[in-house]
């Protein structure tokens, strides 16, 4: 009889492999024998999940959460899982359920809890977790932070930089970087720019030691997309788009790149709010199933384009099928004959692989004064990854925007396939003139109530860090907010001042 131990060691070897279905089949037939054990199931159903396979994770998920076997860190997973793709109401089920079995680690059990309430925007269930969370553990940062973000969200900026600054005067601890990162948000709010500066900077002072293997990724990634986009040459773009023109029908994208807090966030609610549209909300899908195994992961530029020199249109179809149906999976819904946003500020590094899948599709590209938007990066608390790295430092940080927005410099004169540029500034100061201006490029008939607050709120879900910020109306404090910086970052300024020309915003 095989071990739990061998049936799982030859799952994962299929899956090291890039055979998917193979280590499907491997745990499907130990599943099919019966009285598979937990960690089978959990197995099963974690790669199903990996694979986009949804409904069938889920249906493993549902027989794991009801096995009194499967450990509270599993069903902690699980939510997790639910709470990356967006859906914020069943990971806060999962934890809900998780709370009832009075698990040892409670307090972190009530945070993430808490955490799945907030963003359903049940905020003051989430308060009552949060306080739930104190008790089982006083002094824990996590529930602060959240309890302030709260606060903040709630317009109580004062209340928010009480009860941080309160909490950092107890004492020190490793999560001290959380708490300066929202005390520094808070600040800013009420106008006190220097101490919010300092208060960020402590907080990436901490952070630097975890950051450093991951600002390293960045600059290898960085690199490799600069050599790739340097080789891709004009012949090669007109190939792309008169070879796919039969194969583009089948599904219905505009890609909307730019650079992280652009405005790109809410371009993307105003835009899914036409009944005509649906948004991606960055799944990352292009990412991980193309744009890493073919650029990141090849042995070098050359050999990335050759990879998308060599891909016939059976290949291409192909990928933009599994595109469509990892997308839905993710999205939860069907796309049917609507137009797909396919929001991703960081595509705009990645063009090369964009144009070869989607060479005819429209593109969109949010322009901001390049000073916010590293100020705005610069606030904007996210998981340590090759992306957010960068933000540890204000010269990094204007380095990797150079290093992103290089590539529409360099490709936006020589795309055939419908472009446009769109300022946050004029969507700032004329929402209704600038979206009819987007409606009209995407050929969609216009309809007033894109523009409503309330419309935009009662969407689903949104996952990126500007999640809050949606639900609001247009404010223009956003507007050169990097003045009340500019002695900070003064070390920058020199990077993106060619950039701030090249845009007309200098």
């Amino acid at each position: 009889m095989t071990s739990d131990d061998e049936i799982l060691a030859l799952a994962r070897d299929a899956l090291h492999a890039g055979e998917f279905e193979q280590a499907y089949g491997i745990l499907e037939s130990a599943i099919k024998l019966g009285n598979a054990s937990n960690k089978i199931r959990q197995e099963y159903g974690f790669l199903l999940w990996t694979g986009f396979e949804f409904d069938r994770a889920e249906a493993q998920f549902g027989e794991l959460l009801a096995d009194s076997d499967t450990p509270t860190l599993t069903m902690q997973r699980i939510a997790k899982s639910y709470f990356a793709i967006g859906r914020f109401a069943k990971a806060a089920e999962v934890m809900e359920a998780v709370v009832a079995t009075s698990p040892l680690n409670l307090c972190e059990c009530l945070e993430q809890w808490a955490s799945c309430e907030e963003r359903t925007g049940n905020q003051a269930r989430a308060s009552e977790l949060a306080q739930r969370a104190l008790e089982a553990r006083p002094g824990s940062a996590r529930a602060v932070r959240l309890l302030a973000h709260i606060d903040k969200r709630n317009g109580d900026f004062q209340q928010a930089i009480d009860r941080l600054s309160c909490h950092l005067q107890q004492g020190s601890g490793d999560w001290d970087w959380g708490l300066r990162y929202e005390l520094a948000a808070s600040l800013d709010r009420v106008g006190e720019y220097d101490r919010a500066w300092q208060e960020l900077v402590k907080a990436k002072q901490q952070l630097k030691p975890q950051t450093l293997p991951a600002l390293r990724q960045s600059y290898q990634i960085r690199n490799r997309q600069g050599e790739l986009a340097k080789r891709v040459t004009d012949a090669d773009l007109n190939y792309w788009r008169r070879a796919s023109d039969a194969a583009q029908s089948e599904i219905n994208v505009a890609v909307l790149a730019g650079f992280p807090r652009s405005g790109t966030t809410l371009l993307e609610q105003i835009l899914t709010a036409h009944d005509d549209c649906v948004g991606t909300d960055e799944t990352g899908i292009l990412t991980s199933q193309f744009i890493s195994p073919i650029v990141w992961q090849a042995e070098d530029a050359f050999a990335a384009l050759l990879e998308l020199r060599s891909l016939d249109r059976s290949q291409l179809e192909t990928g933009r099928a599994v595109y469509r149906k990892f997308t839905e999976g993710v999205i939860g819904e069907a796309i049917g004959d609507r137009l797909l946003i396919e929001k991703d500020p960081l595509l705009t590094a990645d063009l090369p692989v964009v144009l070869r899948l989607f060479p005819n599709s429209p593109m969109i590209i949010p322009l901001r004064d390049p000073r916010d938007v590293i100020i705005s990066y610069f606030f904007t608390m996210v998981p340590i990854n090759w992306n957010s790295a960068p933000a540890t430092d204000i010269v990094e940080a204007a380095r990797f925007y150079h290093d992103v927005m290089r590539h529409w410099v360099l490709f936006r004169d020589r795309i055939q396939s419908p472009t446009i540029e769109t300022r946050y500034e004029d969507l700032v100061n004329d929402q209704v003139t600038e979206a009819k201006r987007l409606t009209d490029f995407l050929g969609m008939k216009w309809d007033d109530s894109i523009l409503d607050v309330s419309k935009r709120s009662g969407q689903k879900a949104v996952s990126t860090p500007t999640y809050d910020d949606i639900t609001k109306p247009i404010y223009t404090s956003s507007l050169r907010r990097w003045e009340n910086y500019q002695k900070h970052i003064e070390p920058a300024l020199g990077i993106l001042k060619p950039y701030a020309k090249e845009f007309g915003y200098e």
